[in-house]
C-alpha cells in the first residue's frame, strides 16, 4: 500500500466566534447533511468504486490551512516550513525546510496523477497510498501528534529509550509496539524493514532515521512559532487521511492558547507588572570523537521561547545589553556567554530564569538549586548580595518536571522535549501561570517546576495509559469511532466541534 521506493512521474494529463456554542449547537444538528462524503470506502479507508468524475479530497477531506486548500477560516495560522495542495485522487505535501515532497495517493484509485504540479513533473519524490495503517519512528517527536488524532496505538516501531508516552510505554512493555536497540544501523533499518510500518518519521537530520524510502522528514521543532508548531498535527494527519481531525484537535489548542494570551494581556492592562525573563544553559566542557568542546554559558534567543515569554506575560532580556556582553551566535538563536562572569551580569537583570541546561547523566530529579548554583558559579556572596532578583524572589525554573522512568543508559527521556510542542497551549499556560500566578491560583503547571522552591520531578509511566484503543494481547479495544468529515457547504467550511466543546460555553 505504500510506494517503498521514489517515483519519477511524467505530466499526464470571522471565523472564531462561529465555532461558539450558538453555532456548534447548529452543527451538530445538521451536520449529517454535510459532514459527509458522497463515495464509499471499506475499512481500511479505500475507495470501494473508483470513478473518475469524483473529487476525493474534497473540502470536506481537507487541512484547514491558509491558502492551500478552499475550506480555510480568514484567522487560519499558516506553519511557516510545510504546505498541503489538494487534488482529486492524491495529495502533494511539501517539507518546505528541506525541500522534500510526498505525493499521497488516495488507496483505491489509479496509480496516476493527472495535473500534477508543473515542479514535479519529471522530478523525483516519495509515494504513498493513504491511509497509512501503520507508522514507526526513531525520534519521539511525533509522537504526541499522533497520539492526538488517534494514531497512537498504529505504531509498529519506536525508540523507546526516551519516550515519555504513557501508551507508548505500555504497548512497547507488551511487545505489542518493536522496540529495537537503539544503534542506528543494520538493526534498526532491519526491524522497521522487517515491520509492517508503512511511513517513518525522522527529521532534517535524519535522528533516528531507517534508511528506507518510507523515510519522512517530520521538523515541527524547527517552525519558529508556538501555532505553527502545533499546526504540524495536519502535517502528520496527512498519511492518515486525518486532516479533519487534526482541524478539530488544533481549533482547540488554538482556542485554548489565544484565550491565555487574552488573560495574560488583561492583566498588564490592569498594571501588573512584566518580570524579565531568560532561557539560559551550561555546558560543561566536554569532548567528543576526539574534539574538546570548551564550558560554555548561554541565553536563548530563540523565536519560540521568546514568544512563550512574551505571551506568558514577561519581557525578554535587553538584546543590546547581552549582546555587549555575550555576542549572538552565527545564527543568532542565543548569546554566547564567553565566560560565567558575563553571563551573571546579565542575570542581574532577570526577575525570573528559566534553566535549561541538560543535567549530567540526564538525570533530572538530582538537578536542584545548588545544582543550579554551582553551573553558574553563584557564590554565597552573590546569593545575599541582592543583585539578582530572581534568587531574592525565588523564581527560578525547569521544564524537566514530568520524565519517564529510567532508561538503560541510566538517564531519562523529557516529556517536555516530546509533548510540548503540540501542546502549545498548555505550555504557554504553564509560562503565565510561574509569571502571574495570582492569574492562575488553582492551576498546576504540567512541565515547569520551581526548583528555587524545592519542587521536584514527576516520573511518567505505563500505569497512566487511559487510551482504550491501545491494548496489548487479551485486551479488547472498543469499536473505533466513525469517520470524521469537515462541515461544509461548498467550499464554505467550518470545523465539527468536539464533544466537549458542545457541553458548555
Amino acid at each position: 500500500r505504500v510506494a517503498k521506493k521514489s517515483a519519477k512521474m511524467s505530466a499526464t494529463a470571522r471565523p472564531t466566534a462561529l465555532k461558539r456554542l450558538s453555532v456548534a449547537l447548529v452543527l451538530s444538528a445538521v451536520a449529517v447533511a454535510h459532514g459527509v462524503v458522497d463515495f464509499e470506502m471499506d475499512e481500511d479507508g479505500c475507495v470501494t468504486t473508483y470513478d473518475p468524475s469524483v473529487d476525493y479530497f474534497p473540502p470536506e477531506r481537507r487541512a484547514m490551512i491558509g491558502d492551500t486548500s478552499l475550506a480555510v477560516s480568514a484567522d487560519s495560522v499558516l506553519a511557516e516550513d510545510f504546505s498541503i495542495s489538494y487534488h482529486r485522487t492524491y495529495k502533494v505535501l511539501r517539507n518546505l525546510r528541506t525541500g522534500k515532497v510526498y505525493v499521497l495517493r488516495q488507496c483505491g484509485t489509479p496509480e496516476e496523477y493527472p495535473n500534477l504540479p508543473d515542479d514535479l513533473i519529471n522530478s523525483t519524490f516519495t509515494v504513498f497510498a493513504v491511509p497509512v495503517k501503520k507508522w514507526s519512528t526513531g525520534t519521539t517527536v511525533p509522537i504526541s501528534f499522533l497520539e492526538e488524532i488517534g494514531m497512537g496505538p498504529h505504531m509498529a516501531v519506536v525508540d523507546d529509550t526516551y519516550m515519555t508516552s504513557e501508551c507508548g510505554q505500555k504497548l512497547t512493555a507488551c511487545g505489542a509496539v518493536t522496540a529495537p536497540a537503539t544503534t542506528f544501523g543494520a538493526d534498526w533499518t532491519a526491524s522497521v524493514n522487517a515491520s509492517d510500518s508503512e511511513l517513518h518519521f525522522t527529521d532534517d537530520w535524519a535522528t533516528g532515521a531507517s534508511g528506507l524510502s518510507i523515510d519522512v522528514a517530520f521538523d515541527a521543532s524547527s517552525d519558529p512559532g508556538m501555532l505553527q508548531r502545533a499546526e504540524w498535527l495536519k502535517f502528520a494527519a496527512a498519511f492518515f487521511n486525518k486532516e479533519p481531525e487534526a482541524n478539530q484537535v488544533f481549533d482547540g489548542i488554538r482556542s485554548r492558547f489565544n484565550a491565555i494570551v487574552d488573560h495574560v494581556l488583561a492583566e498588564r492592562l490592569a498594571s501588573a507588572s512584566s518580570p524579565r525573563c531568560a532561557f539560559v544553559s551550561h555546558s560543561p566542557e566536554s569532548v567528543w570523537s576526539g574534539i574538546t568542546y570548551p564550558e560554555s554559558f548561554d541565553i536563548s534567543n530563540d523565536e519560540y521561547l521568546r514568544e512563550a515569554i512574551f505571551k506568558g506575560g514577561g519581557a525578554s532580556i535587553d538584546p543590546t545589553y547581552a549582546a555587549q556582553l555575550c555576542p549572538l551566535n552565527w545564527n543568532g538563536g542565543k548569546f554566547a556567554c564567553p565566560s560565567a562572569t558575563a553571563m551573571k551580569q546579565v542575570l542581574k537583570t532577570c526577575d525570573a530564569v528559566f534553566d535549561d541546561t541538560y543535567p549530567t547523566g540526564g538525570d533530572y530529579p538530582s538537578y536542584t538549586l545548588d545544582t543550579f548554583k554551582e553551573r553558574f558559579q553563584l557564590s554565597a556572596a552573590d546569593i545575599s548580595s541582592g543583585d539578582y532578583p530572581f534568587l531574592t524572589s525565588g523564581r527560578v525554573y525547569r521544564t524537566d518536571k514530568r520524565h519517564g522512568p529510567t532508561n538503560k543508559f541510566g538517564g531519562y527521556g523529557l516529556d517536555f522535549f516530546e509533548s510540548a510542542i503540540p501542546h502549545a497551549d498548555i505550555f504557554l499556560n504553564d509560562v503565565a501561570a510561574v509569571l502571574f500566578p495570582t492569574a492562575y491560583p488553582s492551576y498546576t503547571t504540567r512541565w515547569v517546576r520551581n526548583i528555587a522552591a524545592g519542587e521536584a520531578t514527576a516520573i511518567v509511566d505505563a500505569t497512566a495509559c487511559e487510551d482504550p484503543f491501545s491494548v496489548c494481547a487479551g485486551e479488547t479495544a472498543p469499536p473505533s469511532p466513525p469517520s470524521l468529515f469537515n462541515f461544509c457547504d461548498g467550499t464554505m467550511c467550518l470545523i465539527q466541534p468536539s464533544s466537549e466543546e458542545t457541553t458548555s460555553e
